[in-house]
């Protein structure tokens, strides 16, 4: 039986905080299945691979207790919101309506990994001691509902609920908030394979991304720069979020559709161009489809074309993607110079700052080509230039 014990209202974020207990047997009924309703948690990490989990499943069995897990009742909470918002919400009432949800109707915000635990737990009891089995089914924990809130609430408050918990990668916070730009692309390009940190695809060909190095590419495009800092970036989007004008005026809302059409072009050509192409020394250069699949080279042509974009008229624009692809796809070997650019990565003396380099010569030579017109062989050696003075 679930019972209501007490309830709040977040300003922050406008919504409901309800607390309430419930039986372990009702609350595993309830979130069956319910992971896979939040398309951006996390991955449910193996008791066997983390001695703390492996612990807790070992505690629960003898009764120990834990914080509270918390919910997102996503949708028909119209009766639960109103009696909150009335002049005396009455606790029994708001127990009798959440008793009514199914597990299609909730998120599990945070506590998905003890919820993993709790299931692994009763799964060891079922075979055994009767009365201890029982027992542990009956036995109430706490659980908190949010009730009415926006969706980029929601994800403002998965990511500050996790923050000095079991550590959310920048790249996975970084997909969470810019969740937006994720349907906004998909809305541009539905031939696209896009892969969050949680499904962990492998790019084999053209058309095929991380949604977080898009994401990273995107700020490169918006901003004209190579430099990328994530954790300023998780603290940026942080700020920026707007909780009464959710969607509408969030922050970066630049074209995305020439972002992703251009950045889509221009890796079909290299992709088909650039199959395998060996040097002068019989070693593979590239193979077309790793060259977007690194981050340093993928953020400095999006910085390139972003100064572009920003300088060029969008006539002017398109002009100059169009001679790119046609240069690639020219009779010609190696167009852009991978040869070129491999020498020079290897010859770049501070290994530290490596990725950084990368990112600013990719950026620098792109430029060289769109905006000042100059041939890919000039613009690696005046880059290359700049590099070995570093």
């Amino acid at each position: 039986m679930l019972k209501v014990i007490d309830w709040n209202y977040d300003k922050k974020i406008d919504a409901f905080s309800i607390i309430a207990t419930m039986s372990i047997e009702n609350y595993l009924e309830l979130t069956k299945d319910s992971e896979e309703n939040f398309e951006l948690q996390r991955k449910i990490i193996s008791t066997k691979k983390n001695k703390v989990y492996e612990r807790l499943v070992e505690d629960l069995k003898i009764g120990c207790t834990i914080p509270p897990i918390v919910l997102v009742v996503r949708n028909n909470y119209e009766k639960i919101a109103e009696e909150l918002k009335g002049a005396d919400p009455q606790l029994g009432v708001i127990s009798n309506y959440l008793s009514d949800i199914n597990n299609e109707q909730v998120s599990i915000l945070d506590g998905l990994q003890r919820t993993n635990c709790i299931r692994k737990a009763k799964a060891e009891l079922q075979d055994g001691n009767a009365e201890i089995y029982t027992a542990f089914k009956k036995r109430e924990i706490r659980v908190e509902f949010w009730i009415d809130i926006e969706f980029q609430a929601m994800l403002y408050r998965m990511i500050t609920l996790n923050a000095g918990q079991t550590p959310m990668s920048l790249k996975h916070q970084l997909e969470i908030l810019n969740i937006h730009l994720l349907q906004a692309i998909k809305n541009v390009r539905e031939d696209l394979e896009i892969y969050t940190t949680k499904e962990n695809g492998r790019r084999n060909n053209a058309k095929q991304y991380q949604f977080a190095l898009l994401v990273e590419g995107y700020n490169a495009f918006i901003s004209r720069s190579p430099v990328t800092d994530a954790k300023n970036e998780v603290i940026e989007e942080l700020t920026r979020i707007s909780f009464l004008d959710t969607y509408v005026n969030h922050g970066k809302k630049v074209d995305v559709s020439k972002y992703i059409n251009t950045i889509v072009e221009i890796d079909e050509a290299i992709c088909q161009k650039y199959n395998e192409v060996p040097d002068s020394e019989g070693d593979s250069i590239q193979f077309g489809h790793q060259f977007f699949g690194k981050n340093p080279y993928f953020i400095g042509v999006c910085a390139a074309l972003g100064r572009a974009s920003y300088q060029f008229s969008e006539e002017q624009f398109n002009e100059r993607i169009k001679q790119l692809i046609e240069l690639i796809l020219a009779d010609k070997h190696d167009p852009i110079g991978f040869s070129m650019l491999n020498d020079l990565i290897k010859a770049i003396p501070n290994k530290s700052k490596v990725g950084e380099i990368q990112r600013e010569l990719i950026t620098e030579v792109f430029e060289q080509y769109l905006m000042l017109g100059r041939d890919f062989e000039t613009a690696w050696m005046y880059a290359g230039a700049r590099v070995k003075s570093r």
